[in-house]
């Protein structure tokens, strides 16, 4: 390549790169102007998010502290969760599991968090055998498996938002009238359902259902032992107890894991449906659930 060949090849690529830097910079310029970051809510579990993004609208940005799959009565926070609930406007719980507890006291500013539970009535000794086992005096800590409470802890994110950012309140006194709503109506629809439904009895690994039954009138069946194998007294106890209900399906948790739950549920004679309370969209999981109890 002769001298001058070179010389032209460099200088090319001197103009290209001053191009290609002025180019980022500029998309960099832009990119952060349109990009104004967003004050941040921390939640305890999916659901509140989901009822909160449906409220708050594109005001904030909204993260789980519950791993997806975790055991929300035996999880530990990561050091960055807790960090993001420290440095969030708010963190959302239904005040009951022990997660939450541990971050409202290593958090900078313990009015931080805010039980959206509060105004529901505590449900007692709906863990059957696991009656001792009711995070003390919160009670059934499931509190969000009910249309119901979800329309109570819609009200108090609303009242909490429209605190803390006056400037949206109407906003989200609107689309927590709509959402409310929303939820009479699917309230209504499932009570209705469930009113003739037979057997009115239903079995569950882990007993979630508690406020569900409650409002409906059911009786949850608890079968699981936590992580403990379960004693042949026990499940002689648990069988005999089912059978009487004539209970036809069996509720299991994919949070849970159990090799004992597919035996189970062969001698209880019922059809073992996997479901999912902590997901996102926890109201097709109650959907569901009515479906299988009135089919």
């Amino acid at each position: 390549m002769f001298p001058s060949d070179l010389s032209v090849m460099r200088y090319n690529i001197v103009l290209l790169s001053m191009a290609l830097s002025l180019s980022l910079a500029g998309c960099g310029k832009s990119d952060r102007a349109d990009r104004q970051d967003k004050p941040l809510i921390a939640v305890s579990i999916e659901p509140l998010r989901n009822i909160v993004e449906r409220i708050a609208g594109d005001n904030f940005d909204v993260i789980t502290i519950l791993d997806k799959g975790a055991n929300p009565e035996t999880f530990d926070p990561s050091m960055s969760k807790r960090a993001a609930a420290d440095r969030s406007a708010v963190f959302f719980t239904v005040g009951a599991f022990p997660f939450e507890e541990a971050i409202e006291k290593s958090g900078s500013d313990k009015s931080k968090a805010v039980d959206v539970s509060d105004g529901i009535k505590r449900l007692y000794g709906t863990h059957g055998q696991h009656a001792g086992h009711e995070c003390g005096h919160a009670g059934d800590p499931h509190t969000w498996t009910s249309v119901r409470n979800m329309r109570v802890m819609a009200g108090n994110i609303t009242d909490y938002l429209s605190e803390i950012d006056p400037d949206h309140a109407e906003e989200y006194k609107a689309r927590s009238v709509s959402l409310s709503a929303e939820l009479d109506s699917i309230d209504q629809k499932i009570s209705e359902r469930l009113s003739g439904a037979k057997p009115r009895a239903f079995a569950i690994w882990h007993p979630s259902l508690g406020y569900f039954a409650n409002d409906y009138g059911l009786k949850q069946i608890a079968v699981g032992e936590e992580s403990k194998e379960i004693s042949p007294r026990r499940l002689k106890e648990i069988i005999a107890g089912a059978a009487g209900d004539s209970v036809r399906v069996f509720f299991f948790q994919k949070e849970y894991d159990s090799r004992q739950a597919e035996a189970i549920n062969e001698q209880l004679g019922s059809r073992i449906v996997n479901i999912n309370l902590l997901g996102y969209d926890w109201l097709s999981q109650i959907e569901a659930i009515t479906d299988e109890l009135t089919e």
